[in-house]
């Protein structure tokens, strides 16, 4: 365990008998293995993604809005959109700025060329005997393809590829509710979290699983991921507390 402290000490005019030292309290990582942020002002955060220089993040709520919000939770803004979306996932090509997000009631992509800007329509997604509220959940944007996350009944990674414009697929098996997706450009790989299970996988673009998954009890309802691998966090979003989770990758 590695506990760090701040140490302020004050000083008055008048002599006094000895020095008064307040120590303040400095939260370390390495306690728990994570961080925890409130985020005042989102209502149920249901994707994440970098904005273009990494200086902050994206998010969207199922309520309709896109904000940009600080790594210790600040809102730091929210662009305006119509009421009646149901966002649930969104990314950013870095090398153009486009973002896209994936409206589960539509079961759309849309794509907007700045968070924003007007939203057009990539592709509609039709999922044979979907249940509702269990359709689109995670989107990431990886070289020329959208990697996106079906929740539910049945779990399923879709991939369309931006340039033929052509829309595969495949089923993850064992998982329960697909909630968010992230493209690791360092290996040209996927990350996955099921909100259900309470965990991220690590998986090829095949789907295949890499190694055991990271188990994350203390988020309640797991919708939003990014994975820094240079810098050793997961960043995770919960839905039922709009809190924001740093997690310690071992």
């Amino acid at each position: 365990m590695n506990v760090r402290y701040l140490s302020v000490t004050l000083f008055f005019a008048l002599p006094l008998a000895g020095c008064v030292e307040d120590e303040v309290y400095v939260p370390d990582i390495r306690e728990k293995g994570y961080l925890e942020y409130e985020i005042a002002g989102l209502p149920e955060l249901s994707g994440l993604c970098y904005n273009r220089d990494r200086s902050a993040f994206l998010a969207v709520s199922d309520h309709g809005g896109i904000y940009e919000v600080g790594f210790n939770g600040a809102l730091l803004r929210q662009f305006p959109y119509p009421e009646g979306n149901d966002f649930e996932g969104i990314t950013m090509n870095r090398l153009t700025g486009e973002v896209y997000v994936v409206d589960e009631t539509r079961m759309t992509v849309f794509k907007l060329a700045a968070a924003g800007d007007a939203a057009t329509e990539v592709v509609k997604i039709t999922v044979e005997g979907a249940q509702s509220n269990r359709g689109l959940e995670g989107i990431a944007h990886g070289r020329d393809t959208l990697y996106i996350v079906n929740q539910g009944s049945p779990t399923r990674l879709f991939k369309y590829c931006l340039t033929s414009e052509t829309l595969t697929w495949l089923d993850i098996a064992g998982a329960t509710y697909l909630s968010d997706i992230c493209y690791d450009e360092t290996d040209d790989t996927l990350w996955i979290v099921d909100s259900k299970q309470c965990e991220i996988t690590h998986r090829d673009r095949q789907g295949q699983a890499i190694g055991e998954p990271w188990s994350i009890p203390y988020v309640a309802q797991a919708e939003g991921l990014v994975v820094d691998r240079e810098k050793g966090f997961f960043w995770v979003g919960c839905d039922t507390t709009s809190k924001l989770y740093k997690i310690l990758i071992e």
